[in-house]
């Protein structure tokens, strides 16, 4: 049986203002009652249909029910009261937290792959240092570009940074930071410079000078020889809590000075070129 009233009682809603009201389409509406599960009773003089404060309840309901994926015919079994709710939420909560450990394992796979693309996007050097670590002094780079600036190194520096990507950084920070606690480490131990092991840490110091520029025998000499007056290059090589020992740099310089000389060039007599 249909009741009559006019939309403009409080509380009653045309089909299009509860359709907004939820937030679903009249479309919907009109499905729902089709197959039984919201039928409104009101009418209008004109035959059309008008949602009541209880069919609104009953419409949030559903839509509760829907939202943690019931199917239709269970809904309506449930909003006619003629189901146990509980047991069937129970269910539905155990196959949501199933969802969102799969949602939550989703996103990790996302977030991985997003890494995995900045990690092959350029990078400059100073947008490297901060996001690995490595500390950026704006004072020591334009410091360094007085100095260098003019030089082949330089420029050869400047070229083979412009075109590094997030992951070429990583790797070289990492790389950096493994042979300041292999000083330090060296150090602890009591390792002589002049040895196969100090050789080779120089060895290593070298290589990672020359990601950026040619480095020779002769240049490193001179860059370690540089450290020892340098306190911030001190301080890096230093920071016990980054690996390195006190001592460190005087041990270092050692080390490059005996492996030059295992490679033929005269510490003393070393050039830049």
């Amino acid at each position: 049986m249909q009741c009559m009233r006019e939309e403009t009682d409080i509380g009653a809603l045309g089909i299009g203002d509860a359709a907004e009201l939820l937030g679903v389409t009249v479309r919907t509406l009109r499905h729902w009652e089709t197959i039984g599960l919201l039928a409104p009773e009101w009418r209008t003089a004109g035959g059309h249909r008008l949602y009541v404060e209880e069919d609104l309840e009953r419409a949030q309901r559903i839509l509760v029910y829907r939202e943690v994926g019931l199917p239709l015919a269970e809904i309506r079994a449930l909003v006619d009261g003629d189901a146990d709710a509980r047991t069937h939420l129970a269910r539905q909560r155990r196959l949501l937290v199933e969802r969102a450990s799969h949602l939550r394992r989703m996103i990790g796979a996302v977030d991985d792959m997003m890494e995995a693309i900045d990690m092959d996007r350029k990078m400059s050097a100073r947008e490297a240092a901060e996001k690995f670590g490595g500390g950026w002094n704006e004072e020591y780079a334009e410091e360094a570009e007085q100095r260098w600036g003019d030089t082949g190194a330089w420029a050869q520096s400047r070229e083979r940074n412009a075109s590094r990507t997030a992951g070429d950084w990583d790797s070289m920070f990492s790389g950096h930071k493994a042979i300041v606690a292999a000083i330090g480490d060296a150090v602890r131990s009591g390792a002589d410079p002049d040895s196969e092991a100090g050789r080779g840490i120089s060895a290593r110091h070298r290589a990672s000078i020359a990601q950026h520029y040619d480095c020779t025998h002769g240049r490193q000499v001179l860059l370690a020889r540089m450290y020892v007056g340098d306190d911030r290059f001190r301080a890096t090589y230093e920071n016990e809590g980054d690996g390195g020992a006190p001592g460190a740099v005087a041990w270092l310089v050692a080390a490059v000075e005996a492996d030059a000389r295992a490679n033929g060039v005269d510490p003393d007599t070393a050039g830049w070129d």
